[in-house]
């Protein structure tokens, strides 16, 4: 399995539960597709370098999992039919 992680930046809004709720969404279907999250990182609510959405700020969390080759392209797949203001889904080394 190959080594990935993305950051995804939630709308600052969310109550804590709604956030978990993302959080673990997004860690589930990760590992529903064979992949295993090792580490999640809530790095909180940072003020964005251009407003997106009407918003200043968003809920910053990387995940960073390994997973079976195409998985990134797969979730980022995922990501673009929710509600998220930005992603980005990378292999890393």
């Amino acid at each position: 399995m190959r080594p990935y992680e993305i950051l995804f930046i939630a709308p600052p809004d969310l109550s804590p539960e709604e956030s978990d709720g993302l959080v673990n969404w997004v860690a589930g279907a990760i590992r529903e597709r064979g992949g295993e999250v090792e580490e999640i990182e809530r790095w909180g609510r940072r003020r964005l370098a251009y407003e997106i959405g009407g918003r200043r700020e968003g809920e910053y969390t990387l995940i960073r999992y390994r997973a079976p080759e195409g998985l990134g392209r797969e979730l980022e797949t995922l990501l673009r039919y929710r509600d998220w203001r930005r992603f980005s889904a990378t292999g890393r080394m």
